[in-house]
């Protein structure tokens, strides 16, 4: 579990396309297979993928990109790359 409750789903297609949420915060959804990785479904109906990574002191999250221009696989790639690119001091 991560922290908050949240559970972590492997992201898929469909988990995305039935994602709603009241909320005008959004709600998140973890990604199984890559720590750190989510998607947040806001009350206008967008969705977005974003990356977290750091320290619970010094916690950056990255917009990865919006869905609908990106597959959830694409996403997954493009946050695999913001995470290795941060790992490298290149963020």
């Amino acid at each position: 579990m991560k922290g908050g409750g949240a559970v972590a789903v492997k992201l898929t297609q469909r988990i995305v396309d039935e994602l709603r949420s009241d909320d005008p915060r959004g709600k998140k959804v973890y990604d199984s297979l890559l720590p750190g990785f989510c998607v947040v479904a806001y009350a206008s109906g967008k969705k977005s993928f974003l990356v977290r990574y750091g320290t619970r002191k010094r916690r950056t999250w990255l917009k990865v990109g919006p869905y609908g221009v990106l597959s959830v696989e694409r996403a997954r790639e493009r946050a695999r790359e913001l995470l290795s690119k941060a790992t490298l001091g290149q963020d």
